[in-house]
């Protein structure tokens, strides 16, 4: 996995660089060069998937080859082991409530996998 700076200054970095070091040193995001697009198998199929497992899938894809598979598995069923209800708003429209994690705050999807993505 290779990652650019949003500012294009810095050289690219691959993720272990970029995960310890936070932002580039020209103060831009980190993103990556390529976003793998998902197999259209995987949305047809998406109801079936626990939250879990679409987190598995959805990083596996993202982060490709720079981590095995068992690894990818193990950091997202420690990190995303908790519900992420989506709630009817109205008609056509959702609302992903990401508040029922351990602090109850967003930040538990974000901080907890990136926390298991840093211990591994």
């Amino acid at each position: 996995m290779e990652l650019y700076s949003t500012k294009h200054i810095s050289p690219n970095v691959g993720l272990e660089e970029a995960l310890f070091r936070g932002l580039p040193p020209d103060n831009g995001l980190y993103v990556p060069i390529t976003i793998p697009t998902l197999p259209k198998a995987f949305f047809e199929n998406i109801e079936l998937l626990s939250f879990p497992e679409i987190a598995f899938e959805v990083t596996k894809a993202l982060l490709g080859d720079a981590l095995e598979e068992g690894e990818i598995k193990k950091i997202t069923s420690e990190a995303i082991n908790f519900d992420a209800p989506m709630v009817k708003v109205e008609e056509n429209l959702y609302s992903l409530e990401l508040f029922h994690g351990p602090s109850l705050a967003f930040k538990d999807f974000g901080a907890r996998f990136m926390a298991r993505l840093m211990s591994f």
